[in-house]
């Protein structure tokens, strides 16, 4: 994409990235080399957590993702920053009740909101409803606050332009990449996260 690859024409300022609950258990890999990459700053909004909390005990990798989380947070991760408590702003939509579905959904976009004043900023998701659009409040908000939403698969492949080489895996029949896309109430039992591509450093 044109749009990631304007990134490296920034390198001279930090990319700031703000990640939901679904990309972390869709690819928690893959949001660890976004967080080693130099340059890079993802924020977690404070809801993240406690949505993660609140399927692990029906999705394994959530669990994963906690300890990841609280592990490098308390470590000081350069790459890595959590929502403060006033970093959020209301959004021109109605907030759902706090028990609907799209709680979590609507407390994130407050804070996509809040650093999108502030700077370009790119929300990377796992949620396959943004990513195909088919959430009409949640496009209005995004498409107001100009924000671009990146699918968190492959993301890294896209911005250091490796497509072609993920093409060439895919027809010799290395599929991990696939492997490791899940739903977000699916059990992930039994599935592991890449250790591969490890060259943007870590934490």
């Amino acid at each position: 994409k044109e749009e990631v690859d304007n990134l490296e024409k920034n390198q001279s300022e930090t990319c700031v990235f703000v990640v939901d609950a679904h990309a972390l258990v869709a690819d928690l890999n893959m949001v660890k080399r976004v967080t080693g990459y130099k340059k890079f700053t993802v924020i977690v909004p404070q809801v993240v957590v406690r949505e993660l909390d609140n399927i692990k005990k029906h999705v394994r990798d959530a669990r994963l993702c906690i300890r990841w989380l609280e592990r490098e947070l308390s470590r000081g991760h350069k790459g890595l920053q959590p929502q403060e408590e006033d970093e959020k702003v209301k959004l021109s939509v109605s907030a759902p009740h706090r028990k609907d579905p799209g709680w979590g959904r609507h407390c994130v976009l407050q804070c996509v909101a809040y650093f999108a004043e502030k700077q370009d900023i790119i929300f990377l998701t796992g949620d396959e409803e943004i990513i195909q659009q088919k959430d009409p409040q949640t496009n209005k908000v995004l498409s107001e606050l100009g924000v671009r939403v990146e699918p968190i698969s492959n993301f890294m492949e896209r911005f250091l332009g490796l497509r072609d080489v993920v093409r060439e895996r895919k027809r010799s029949g290395n599929n991990n990449g696939r492997r490791n896309r899940r739903r977000w109430r699916r059990d992930g039992d039994g599935r592991r996260e890449r250790s591969r591509n490890g060259e943007e450093g870590g934490g």
